[in-house]
């Protein structure tokens, strides 16, 4: 099983989304670095962290890892990200993906916080019939 892992934060310096590779420095700092680059530290310069290539101090909170899933419109799903399924299960029809610690995978909250109780590889499977899904992220937790 291929597996790509990869993470978005948004910047502390407000200019939006970085994705790639997450790095936490030995400070706790994390920072989204584009994936396979080499890089190094140092401190003698004011720097805490500097790369081949720009990598991006993020807000901790706004961390999300790619759950190996698009949406019907090849959109990468994010933990994070609120979810429109095209359908209604116990009349909700828009679910936030977020990180089960507990159960260790990936999970499903109602809007109002509720957990989703059922599995969720129901959710991201192809109709039976059509073959397609009609999941659409149409937003995240973080946006305003």
């Amino acid at each position: 099983m291929n597996r790509d892992i990869r993470f978005r934060g948004l910047r502390v310096d407000g200019a939006g989304w970085a994705y790639g590779c997450l790095f936490t420095d030995c400070n706790g700092v994390k920072y989204i670095l584009p994936c396979g680059l080499t890089f190094w530290r140092t401190e003698s310069d004011g720097v805490s962290m500097r790369s081949v290539t720009d990598s991006h101090h993020v807000n901790p909170e706004t961390v999300g890892q790619f759950i190996n899933r698009n949406d019907s419109e090849a959109a990468k799903i994010f933990c994070g990200d609120i979810i429109d399924i095209g359908q209604t299960v116990n009349g909700q029809s828009k679910f936030i993906v977020f990180y089960d610690e507990k159960e260790m995978k990936v999970g499903l909250k109602y809007l109002d916080g509720r957990k989703y109780e059922y599995s969720v590889n129901e959710i991201f499977e192809p109709c039976r019939f059509s073959g397609e899904t009609d999941i659409k992220v149409i937003g995240t937790i973080h946006s305003k």
